[in-house]
């Protein structure tokens, strides 16, 4: 299980990813909630794969990046940090295996 870490709407956020996938994105029904004009709609994704949790870009015009570099998909691991728009989302690992 991961555990994303970001400065949301109403002060910093931690959320639990222990489900097949959420989406990060700017429509507040979004996991991951940035209301930001730079981000999309439906921004990413991040789906848990056979190998771990990977963020996969949603086609979106501004593109991700994880720790400095755009990519379309990246196998996450504890300490990256994912850029969306403005915001910065940290990767940390969780103690509760879930």
């Amino acid at each position: 299980m991961l555990v994303l870490s970001y400065d949301g709407p109403n002060g910093p956020q931690k959320v639990q990813v222990d489900v097949e996938s959420i989406c990060i994105g700017r429509h507040a029904d979004n996991e991951v909630f940035l209301p930001d004009p730079r981000v999309a709609r439906r921004h990413c994704l991040i789906i848990r794969t056979e190998q771990g949790y990977t963020v996969l870009d949603n086609h979106s015009p501004g593109g991700i990046f994880v720790n400095g570099k755009r990519v379309n998909e990246h196998l996450l691991r504890a300490g990256d940090r994912i850029s969306v728009g403005a915001s910065v989302i940290v990767v940390e690992e969780s103690d509760d295996e879930g």
